[in-house]
């Protein structure tokens, strides 16, 4: 399995990325495409969204493959609320200039996005 960063495996918190997986479109290693959790009696879903850096991270179709945010991120908004999410949150691995317009995309299916 590709590695997206060395430090995953050392992580005490789970590292989320919903539009970069592995060329058959499994997660990366150490890396979940999304998460549910149950916070204060609360289903809450976290998906991570980044924008296509796989050439300058030194990835190629071998070991990653780049989905758009707003298809990735629709989807498994989509994923989460059928299994019982209640609140839809996303993290956005990116700046703000490029993420409004995929904020803006996906406001019918994400409830909050941080970045």
């Amino acid at each position: 399995d590709p590695v997206l960063f060395g430090g995953t495996a050392k992580a005490r918190s789970s590292w989320v990325l919903t539009n970069i997986t592995a060329p058959d479109g499994a997660p990366l290693a150490g890396v979940q495409r999304h998460v549910l959790i149950e916070h204060g009696g609360v289903k809450v879903g976290l998906l991570g969204l980044a924008e296509n850096w796989l050439s300058e991270a030194g990835l190629n179709a071998d070991t990653a493959r780049w989905q758009p945010e707003v298809e990735a991120g629709r989807a498994a908004a989509r994923e989460l609320r059928e299994r019982g999410a209640e609140l839809v949150l996303g993290l956005m691995h990116s700046n703000v200039v490029t993420m409004t317009p995929v904020a803006d995309a996906l406001r019918e299916d994400v409830d909050f996005f941080m970045g």
